[in-house]
């Protein structure tokens, strides 16, 4: 064959860039985790709040202990490919946060106030059902669906369109999760559901504007904190709704059956250690 030879001063053409394709294998796994976490947290909210109506304490456990195995697991398995996304921008984000937790605290101030506990009992519960509950929604309905995008697009943003993009599939993932989970309890099932959905939506403001969901969890934890000293009977603030609540297993009862859940769930993490959280930190 003869070979052409060009002339020194004619430039080669470059090769065209084009985008990372993306492998079906690499699209079904994010999606298999994000359908997972889906439906355990509905299924989680149904059984254990609505159909066993547990004290809100001991469901809060159940819920934490699931769902935050869960996130945990889904973090060591894609740690590798998601902490860019988690350390860009960072303070941005933080910043975000703040100005958008303002607002929902502000939002939580003019509703009318409900009674509320007093004492050291009162104290656990800012902590537990503010800062930690406040902590874990916020990752499973706004950092979780953001590293799914990430991966999804196969962890490259570069360039305007592909910011867009992420961004709409975030607040889009975020949306189908929290509608999931808040459709497992009784009173979200009808008209009251768009409440939740607003509420994604502000919770997402770090992350479109940032591409780096963690200001959603200060935004979030500083909600929950207004709602338990302003509007603490809120069903709509801080699910499951305590008004015609059963509260089962409450009082010494309900701190034998902790004790015994905490046990169990330990001893199950421990024994499946290696699978829930592999060291390397690559998604399997």
């Amino acid at each position: 064959m003869t070979s052409v030879h060009l002339p020194p001063h004619v430039a080669r053409p470059r090769p065209r860039t084009t985008s990372p394709q993306i492998s079906t294998t690499q699209l079904r796994a994010p999606l298999e985790w994000f359908v997972g976490g889906a439906v355990l947290s509905f299924v989680v909210a149904w059984i254990a709040a609505d159909l066993l109506e547990l004290d809100h304490d001991l469901y809060l456990l159940v819920y934490l202990t699931l769902v935050g195995t869960f996130l945990a697991s889904f973090l060591a398995h894609t740690w590798t490919e998601v902490r860019t996304m988690l350390v860009t921008n960072l303070w941005w984000s933080v910043g975000v946060g703040a100005v958008v937790g303002l607002a929902l605290i502000q939002n939580v101030m003019r509703e009318e106030s409900t009674t509320r506990p007093s004492g050291a009992f009162y104290v656990f519960e800012v902590a537990w059902r503010g800062i930690v509950y406040g902590a874990l929604d916020a990752l499973l309905l706004f950092v979780f669906p953001a590293a799914v995008a990430y991966l999804l697009m196969g962890c490259d943003r570069d360039g305007i369109k592909r910011k867009l993009s992420f961004a709409s599939l975030t607040v889009g993932l975020s949306l189908v999760i929290s509608a999931t989970y808040h459709l497992g309890y009784a009173q979200f099932r009808g008209g009251d559901l768009i409440k939740p959905e607003i509420g994604a939506a502000f919770g997402n403001v770090a992350a479109v504007f940032t591409g780096n969901p963690v200001g959603a969890i200060l935004a979030h934890a500083a909600f929950h904190v207004t709602s338990n000293v302003h509007a603490y009977r809120s069903g709509t603030f801080l699910p499951p709704d305590l008004n015609g609540y059963a509260e089962r297993g409450g009082g010494v009862v309900g701190l034998v059956i902790a004790l015994a859940w905490i046990t169990i769930a330990a001893g199950l993490v421990w024994w499946q250690r290696r699978r829930l959280f592999p060291v390397s930190g690559v998604t399997r």
